[in-house]
């Protein structure tokens, strides 16, 4: 079993300029802003340690955005919920790659890969994540639909380009049998169920 699992994140390739990236293990880091190079520098700590220590065993785990009900991250859904239930614009981001994409992983999926890698003693990293990317634009959309909102979609440019992680998890699915389960819509109405008190067309 592994000595220390390190959560780390999609971050680490923050620096990147795509329109759809997909990131496996192999992919250079490249990470932009100190929580992106304090990720990243944590897991070189982690190697370091097992090239001193040999017997030390370590799991690194990579996730992007993690949702689902008990988080309040990320904060755009929750914001998007208060919004559509008031019937409010919705205002998303465009960058100069266009609308950003990402990689949501929701928590169970996240603590059934955990567990997994929990049980493996080889040192080892995994970018895990559900291979899809969304852009904020289409949870938008998603969520006015289920909450029959009247809410008006719209964007506000932003001058800086979005890196567009979308995590490969193919090492996760071969090595340790793997797979996302989460359904994006039903866990969207899940959180607004939670979030509103009420189903998500308001009964």
């Amino acid at each position: 079993q592994v000595t220390i699992l390190f959560v780390s994140g999609w971050v680490i390739y923050s620096g990147y300029r795509s329109q759809f990236l997909l990131a496996s293990e192999t992919l250079p880091a490249n990470p932009k802003g100190q929580y992106g190079l304090a990720k990243w520098l944590c897991e070189r700590m982690l190697e370091q340690e097992k090239l001193t220590y040999p017997d030390f065993d370590y799991g690194i785990v990579r996730f992007g955005p993690l949702y689902g009900i008990g988080s309040n991250k990320p904060r755009f859904i929750h914001s998007f919920i208060d919004l559509a239930s008031r019937g409010d614009t919705i205002v998303t981001h465009r960058y100069l790659n266009g609308l950003p994409i990402m990689d949501l992983m929701h928590i169970d999926d996240a603590v059934s890969a955990l567990t997994l890698v929990l049980g493996n003693s080889s040192s080892a990293v995994y970018n895990i994540g559900s291979g899809c990317g969304v852009s904020t634009t289409e949870v938008a959309e998603i969520i006015t639909e289920l909450m029959d909102s009247r809410s008006r979609i719209s964007h506000q440019e932003v001058e800086e380009y979005a890196p567009n992680v979308v995590m490969d998890s193919t090492r996760a699915r071969n090595v340790l049998g793997w797979q996302p389960e989460a359904n994006l819509k039903l866990e969207l109405q899940k959180i607004i169920a939670a979030s509103t008190g009420k189903g998500a067309n308001g009964e």
